[in-house]
């Protein structure tokens, strides 16, 4: 599938501000070293299980971000925000029982990616400002198991940054 070409919009900026913190984890901790972590290119799979197994191809962790949507907050004198939610979708995958939670000597399990992920996404600054709007911080909001089956685990981590009109 080819790779769609960057549209300027305050979405896309803040989605590629999230690959980047995930990818500068790495000198503090290697977990996504040699990962691939990208803004989530789409799918033709048609069903979760496919899907799940697209994720799994690559090394393990593999990270996907994407804008999921946004909610209108009201602000005063009828302007109006909007809390922009994004999802990362991380992909753990270890042959050893029990590894893809807890990690083992080689691989990080998803209890440690969580803690790293909410390490390096709570409550930063992208700022980001595009089509008259500004992103001033990210918030973390959670992060939730979506499939365990064998030495699988999906994980969705959710991110929300409030666009408000720019100055």
């Amino acid at each position: 599938m080819p790779t769609a070409t960057h549209d300027g919009s305050i979405a896309s900026l803040t989605e590629a501000y999230i690959v980047a913190k995930i990818k500068a984890t790495s000198p503090t901790s290697p977990v996504f070293t040699d990962a691939l972590v990208e803004v989530w290119p789409g799918s033709d799979a048609p069903s979760p299980a496919l899907v799940a197994a697209e994720m799994t191809k690559h090394r393990s962790p593999y990270a996907a971000v994407l804008f999921e949507g946004d909610s209108p907050v009201e602000l005063q004198e009828g302007e109006q925000a909007y809390d922009a939610v994004y999802g990362i979708y991380i992909a753990v995958k270890n042959e050893r029982p029990g590894a893809a939670r807890k990690g083992d000597g080689t691989t990080a399990g998803t209890n440690l990616i969580r803690d790293m992920l909410r390490a390096a996404l709570h409550n930063v600054s992208p700022a980001t400002t595009a089509n008259g709007f500004y992103t001033d911080r990210l918030i973390w909001r959670s992060m939730k198991l979506l499939l365990q089956s064998g030495d699988v685990s999906i994980l969705r981590a959710e991110v929300v940054g409030r666009e408000s009109p720019a100055a």
